[in-house]
């Protein structure tokens, strides 16, 4: 029975974290993903400073957009001429982001292992708790 509730805290765990993934989110509900070309890299050539790529994409009514990530460290360096994926809301085209794994599920992702780490320490707890109590009774009747 001990078993089958820390499986339930792990699979609430995990629930929490897409919930709060899903509520986070960045962009609304209505996004699309497509194919941005990187046209530019800024910064990035003094110490400390990082390069910031520069991305042009159209939207599904063919308007030209440009971003420019502020989060560079969760990519790889992007020179001209990449391609990269590009999310954003139809209502609001301008407003997009560079469409990693990372960004999209991290949370989700994160709670999945916090729950794995929590349930395997109870799960070992209750062995070792096991154990000891089998070596006390073991040792009482001798």
């Amino acid at each position: 029975m001990r078993n089958l509730s820390y499986l339930f805290f792990a699979i609430l765990i995990v629930f929490v974290g897409a919930r709060l993934d899903a509520r986070y989110a960045p962009i609304a509900a209505d996004e699309i993903v497509t194919t941005a070309r990187v046209v530019d890299v800024l910064g990035g050539s003094s110490a400390g400073r990082l390069p910031l790529p520069v991305c042009e994409y159209a939207d599904e009514h063919g308007n030209l957009h440009h971003l420019i990530t502020t989060d560079p460290p969760r990519f790889p360096r992007l020179a001209r001429g990449d391609s990269v994926p590009v999310a954003y809301s139809r209502a609001q085209p301008e407003r997009a982001r560079i469409a990693t794994f990372w960004r999209s599920h991290g949370r989700a992702l994160i709670a999945t292992v916090l729950a794995l780490l929590i349930v395997v320490t109870l799960w070992l707890r209750s062995l070792l708790a096991a154990r000891r109590r089998a070596g006390l009774e073991s040792g009482s009747v001798k």
